[in-house]
């Protein structure tokens, strides 16, 4: 562990924090939340970070079609708010 910030939890887990982002998600309905627990865990900070500007932006109907710098495989988890 080479780095010099790490996180904690209450579970005990704890590692290198680099990396780590933190998203604010009071706004977030359910599903959208969902959605992120349903995204492998491999691709879920790069979709979360996605849904967050989703949310930000005010959920455009086009977003997830349009050149939002969205994965296109992301399509497929968010054809649900479309």
């Amino acid at each position: 562990m080479s780095n010099n910030v790490f996180y904690f939890t209450d579970d005990g887990q704890f590692g290198d924090a680099s990396g780590l982002v933190f998203i604010e998600v009071n706004s977030w309905e359910s599903s959208e939340l969902e959605m992120i627990d349903d995204t492998p865990p491999w691709d879920r900070k790069a979709f979360a970070q996605d849904m967050a500007e989703f949310v930000r932006l005010g959920r455009p109907e086009d977003y997830w079609t349009n050149d939002y710098h969205v994965t296109p495989k992301y399509q497929l988890l968010t054809d649900d708010l479309l």
